[in-house]
């Protein structure tokens, strides 16, 4: 796994477990997925079956939600990113509908799109399904 994919597995993962309601006050351990990191490189690129890897400078960025054709992995990390703005901005006491709504637009926005890819197939999109639902 690249360094980058690895990164954003993990910072996906922990945000799972964070939406446990037996973790809710407690600080996260990793940082917050950043509008400027790169959406993770898929599996049949990091199988190898792939040889087209674009290098981490023609890659798209996390924040670029409504990108088509972004993979599992890809649309995971969007999800956390966008769940990690959610937090974020709630935690700060931002709750006002003028930074919740456009956040929750986006959120139906991917939300439609996962499942758009989807369509219709099992376990393909399940890890960004559950982070936008949430």
């Amino acid at each position: 796994m690249d360094g980058g994919s690895e990164k954003v597995h993990i910072l996906t993962e922990h945000r799972i477990i964070g939406c446990d309601a037996q973790m809710h006050g407690r600080p996260l351990a990793t940082r917050p997925i950043r509008d400027d990191d790169y959406l993770p490189l898929e599996p049949e690129f990091l199988d190898g079956s792939r040889h087209d890897m674009m290098e981490p400078t023609f890659r798209y960025f996390v924040s670029a939600i409504s990108l088509p054709g972004v993979g599992s992995f890809g649309r995971e990390a969007q999800a956390t990113y966008l769940l990690d703005r959610v937090r974020m901005v709630i935690e700060a006491g931002q709750t006002s509908e003028h930074t919740l709504y456009p956040l929750g637009c986006e959120l139906q926005n991917l939300l439609g799109t996962v499942m758009e890819q989807v369509a219709g197939r099992w376990g393909v999109y399940c890890g960004a399904t559950q982070m936008l639902i949430s």
